[in-house]
């Protein structure tokens, strides 16, 4: 079962503990128009658009974002290094894919072509996988 969310105030939304706990299962574009809402409150409204500078921003930000999902999870390095806080590191999961909505929104792409932009582009790497496996490229 779906549920589709709304933008409510940061009151309502309780703590990131509470947060995690709680099961919602947003459509793709209610993702997006919400994090659009959000960028607007910022840039103001109508403002969220093709923006080179603001692709930039977003773009850096997210490969900071994805260095603090390694430092959450250090496990990666060598066998000396145990630090792994799962909390930690989704709250950093869920930052990147804010900011990958960013790009996108900063890009002037809908929600509905990158679903369909992600859809197809799986599609290929099953077909490219399978034609490794075909090869004996792969097991």
């Amino acid at each position: 079962r779906r549920m589709t969310t709304t933008m409510v105030k940061k009151e309502e939304l309780g703590t990131q503990e509470e947060q995690t706990d709680t099961v919602v299962e947003p459509e793709f574009e209610t993702l997006f128009r919400n994090q659009r809402i959000f960028q607007e409150s910022i840039v103001g409204k109508g403002n969220v658009r093709d923006d080179p500078q603001q692709l930039g921003y977003h773009s850096l930000s997210a490969i900071k974002e994805i260095c603090e999902v390694l430092d959450a999870d250090q496990r990666w390095k060598t066998h000396r290094n145990t630090k792994y806080d799962r909390k930690e590191k989704l709250a950093e999961v869920a930052d990147v894919f804010i900011f990958a909505i960013n790009i996108a929104l900063y890009s002037d792409y809908s929600a509905k072509e990158v679903l369909n932009a992600i859809v197809k582009k799986q599609r290929i790497n099953f077909e490219r996988l399978q034609k490794s496996k075909e090869k004996g490229e792969l097991k």
